[in-house]
């Protein structure tokens, strides 16, 4: 009788515990997963929102750094952790979709396997050169890159920063060598000390080579030309109609409680629509923009019609 009264006292606090937990959230330290290498734009961008969200949520917010296989090891760890809401990722899209498009057989999870809490810090891409390179335009490196191979770096196989050089390569006739690294902190890295030609990089990354006079784009993935590098032009003036934009997404493991999620996509929307947030994080080069958990969905769900797009006529897919 006793030990029956002991199992129905464990199976009941069993049953209400998490509830009871999710009814405070949050009451303790909460870690934030970002899937990359320190010194990559989601790094530089996720520093700043953890601060925010602290000031939110009332609680600290840790940034763990879990780099490997194009973000898909970080990624791992979060969605394989408890649905509580203690364990976020911060990911920078649309690499993340092109992983699940050219591995996803491969992968421990799948593009329906995320809760979507929003998003923020967009920035266009830029093909980089080291400031002291022979190529002061980007016609002059495509027309050393039509006789002779140029290296590149990236931020891993598949990633974008892949993928739009070898659209580049496609377009212009220009002869490439791929370099990949776990992470676009060391790929920058590779291109600032002249171990590779050039790199395809987010404003918001690169912004602090650009001011520092290190590196030098030479064109920009975008509709228009942006006032940072007004000289600097698009690639549809170039001759090639192609876009490429970096952003960066909340997410947490499928799962969660409700309550939670409205608290998280709550606190999320206060910190990056805080003037000071969006002051600083322009500082850094990126696009201060708020988008919500919804539409951070729509966006993911076509992130995989484009990456299916430009991987199909890149010959990438596997």
């Amino acid at each position: 009788m006793r030990k029956s009264i002991l199992l129905a006292v464990t199976l009941l606090f069993s049953a209400v515990g998490p509830a009871a937990t999710a009814a405070n959230y949050p009451e303790r330290q909460i870690i934030l997963v970002i899937p990359t290498a320190p010194g990559g734009s989601a790094s530089l961008s996720g520093q700043i929102l953890a601060e925010f969200l602290k000031r939110q949520l009332k609680q600290p917010v840790t940034i763990n750094y879990k780099p490997g296989a194009a973000q898909a090891t970080g990624t791992e760890q979060v969605l394989k952790g408890r649905p509580d809401g203690y364990t976020m990722g911060y990911s920078f899209e649309p690499d993340l979709a092109s992983k699940i498009v050219l591995d996803g057989k491969t992968l421990a999870f799948g593009k329906d396997d995320f809760v979507h809490l929003g998003a923020t810090a967009f920035a266009p891409y830029l093909l980089w050169v080291k400031s002291d390179s022979p190529w002061k335009t980007f016609d002059e490196l495509v027309s050393y890159g039509r006789n002779k191979e140029l290296s590149f770096s990236s931020a891993g196989i598949g990633a974008m920063n892949q993928i739009y050089v070898e659209v580049i390569a496609r377009k212009t006739g220009i002869k490439i060598n791929h370099v990949p690294f776990a992470g676009g902190g060391p790929a920058t890295v590779a291109l600032l000390g002249g171990h590779v030609n050039m790199a395809v990089g987010s404003f918001g990354r690169m912004k602090q080579y650009l001011d520092s006079g290190m590196l030098r784009p030479v064109v920009v993935l975008a509709k228009e030309r942006i006032p940072e590098a007004k000289d600097v032009p698009t690639a549809r003036e170039k001759g090639f109609d192609v876009e490429g934009y970096v952003y960066h997404r909340l997410f947490a493991p499928k799962g969660l409680p409700q309550n939670v999620i409205a608290t998280l996509t709550a606190a999320f929307e206060k910190a990056v629509t805080d003037p000071e947030f969006q002051s600083a994080l322009a500082k850094a080069g990126f696009e201060p923009r708020f988008v919500n958990a919804q539409a951070t969905r729509n966006m993911w769900e076509a992130d995989f019609k484009v990456v299916e797009a430009v991987l199909s006529e890149g010959g990438q897919k596997k």
